[in-house]
């Protein structure tokens, strides 16, 4: 079950938060967000949404897909706390605090979606290295200037 196998992820994470390895913490929630995106892909709700008669399959597997994106939410908030607002406000929840991967949201309304962020595309991170890497290369001039004797 997907939603257990994020929930088992806490104390993991919380451990690496605690320790500062965050770069730790990212891949093990990186981790759970490929067992999301398994879970989504695997369910297909954009074709069960076109069958007669599925409606509460269709519900049950959006609501296990906002609950595992919220959990996910709740694990990267200490890294991007602005976007976890924003999922907050969606979700119309209030601010998500650590013990709350432990319960899930049933029976609750959420607000319209709102783009949340732009997908870069590799295209426009090879442009920003680029000119990062040049706004810090060394300058070609000389400064070095000539002793009087």
């Amino acid at each position: 079950e997907p939603l257990q196998k994020l929930k088992d992820g806490a104390g993991t994470i919380a451990r690496c938060y605690e320790n500062r390895q965050f770069s730790e913490a990212i891949r093990h929630i990186m981790e759970l967000a490929d067992i999301a995106n398994e879970y989504v892909n695997n369910a297909e709700p954009w074709v069960i949404a076109k069958e007669e008669g599925q409606d509460e399959r269709l519900h049950q597997i959006c609501t296990t897909g906002i609950n595992l994106f919220r959990i996910l939410t709740l694990y990267l908030k200490p890294v991007i706390p602005d976007m976890a607002k924003q999922v907050e406000a969606f979700l119309n929840i209030e601010p998500l605090r650590w013990h709350d991967y432990e319960t899930l949201l049933l029976n609750h309304g959420i607000n319209k979606y709102k783009h949340l962020a732009k997908r870069l595309e590799s295209q426009q991170i090879d442009a920003m290295l680029e000119k990062n890497q040049q706004a810090f290369s060394p300058s070609t001039e000389s400064s070095t200037t000539e002793m009087e004797k």
